[in-house]
């Protein structure tokens, strides 16, 4: 059985996948390489730092954890590409938020920030906008395979 963590890094993913620009060129890690023919797109993983963990007193055995995950959206530097970024970030903020298969699962969710970079390691120079989200959800201590309301 996954981990709830799994879980919800997948419904994050399913959120994101087929949006109107870019479809569904989502990457489910930061190790997948990608081609120009692949831009626009989006990534999803757990960020590099550790996800908190703390008891739930009130509901027993449960901890309350707040997961960082980093969505990357990626688009081809030109003089179009600030406009793309705005347009990826804006498609995900709202998929995000909208999502009741992500919402049963997390106790909620959070924007912490947007950076925007130059990535020169692919094919040719690309723009990219790392959103950065806190996700706060509950599990069984002892059994944390399963998110729990």
């Amino acid at each position: 059985m996954p981990h709830a963590r799994e879980i919800i890094r997948k419904a994050v993913v399913t959120a994101v996948t087929d949006l109107v620009t870019t479809g569904p060129d989502v990457f489910t890690n930061r190790m997948t390489p990608f081609r120009d023919s692949d831009l626009p797109n989006i990534s999803v993983y757990v960020a590099r730092e550790a996800e908190t963990i703390e008891e739930d007193d009130e509901m027993g055995p449960y901890e309350l954890r707040v997961l960082p995950v980093d969505i990357v959206a990626r688009a081809r530097a030109n003089n179009e590409l600030d406009d793309q970024l705005d347009d990826i970030c804006l498609e995900v903020e709202t998929a995000i938020h909208a999502d009741t298969d992500l919402a049963a699962l997390i106790k909620g969710i959070s924007l912490i920030s947007t950076e925007i970079e130059m990535d020169h390691e692919g094919e040719q120079p690309v723009g990219a906008a790392r959103m950065e989200w806190a996700i706060i959800y509950r599990v069984n201590g002892a059994a944390p395979t399963a998110p729990v309301q």
